[in-house]
Formats: structure tokens, C-alpha cells, sequence
């Protein structure tokens, strides 16, 4: 069985630049935080930014992407 930790992973390099959202990891765990911790004390360079509507307004979603990973 593959874990959390991967299948976060796997969604975020999937993803590409483009990143997903907060509630789209939600679905792979409900405490996605714990594992995007986990991920990074390995190694990972995750980056989490906050996404904006037309008008500059911050929405509540925030989007994971993956960077210069090794």
C-alpha cells in the first residue's frame, strides 16, 4: 500500500508549475500539512503560496508546488 507522504508527492510532482490546492491534497489526507512536513524534513522542497483572485484578494486557497527537488 503506498503512503500519504507518496501520494501527496506523486499529486505535487504532477502537478507542475501550475501547483495544487490545498483542498485538492485534502483528499489525500485530511491532515495533508503533516505529511508536506514530513516531506520536507526529507528533503523536498515544497513551497506553498497563497493564490489571489482578479481583484488581488487573497481567496483561502493556497497552492503547493514542488521546486528543484533532488
Amino acid at each position: 500500500m503506498i503512503s500519504q507522504e507518496a501520494r501527496i508527492l506523486n499529486a505535487i510532482k504532477d502537478s507542475g508549475k501550475r501547483g495544487i490546492a490545498n483542498y485538492k491534497l485534502s483528499r489525500y489526507a485530511l491532515q495533508y500539512n503533516r505529511a508536506i512536513h514530513d516531506l520536507r524534513a526529507e528533503g523536498h522542497n515544497i513551497v506553498c503560496e497563497r493564490v489571489y483572485n482578479w481583484r488581488g484578494k487573497a481567496t483561502g486557497t493556497f497552492k503547493y508546488l514542488l521546486r528543484d527537488d533532488t
